[in-house]
């Protein structure tokens, strides 16, 4: 992160004015748009070339899907954290979720508080106390059914 920015990222999405409108309240709180595609093609190689630390990407592009996407720089070991925008009208369960984490991947609904409120968890660093406690919880746990 560089300066007054608090997040910088790359922003694939089919909706020219959706891009507009989440540049520019992504903005306001103090992000840095890195780049911008509509293009699944176009943010595939954006991806794998550049290497983004955070890349908002629409669950169907034209040519590429989110999948195809994450698919092919995962196989490459790229770093990027990916956060995959649904229409919430396509997935219902989103709907009272307001987002969820799978394998590493953020999915949400289009809203920019819901991405600034993931943003957050991505960079809050991990709290050593708590890694210390689920350490612990673990090695009890397994000490507890290995001797019964």
């Amino acid at each position: 992160m560089q300066g007054k920015h608090s997040h910088t990222l790359f922003i694939a999405h089919s909706n020219k004015n959706y891009v507009l409108g989440l540049s520019i309240e992504l903005t306001k709180k103090g992000c840095l748009i890195e780049s911008q595609t509509v293009s699944g093609i176009e943010a595939l190689e954006y991806v794998i070339q550049y290497q983004p630390k955070v890349a908002v990407i629409e669950a169907e592009l034209p040519l590429l899907s989110a999948y195809d996407i994450i698919s092919t720089a995962t196989s490459k070991e790229v770093k990027t954290q990916f956060i995959v925008v649904l229409k919430v009208s396509g997935l219902p369960i989103l709907r009272p979720l307001q987002y969820i984490k799978i394998n590493e991947i953020y999915y949400c609904g289009m809203h920019v508080k819901i991405l600034l409120k993931i943003f957050g968890f991505i960079n809050t660093p991990k709290n050593n106390f708590w890694n210390l406690l689920v350490q612990k919880f673990k090695e009890a746990h397994t000490k507890l059914f290995m001797t019964t």
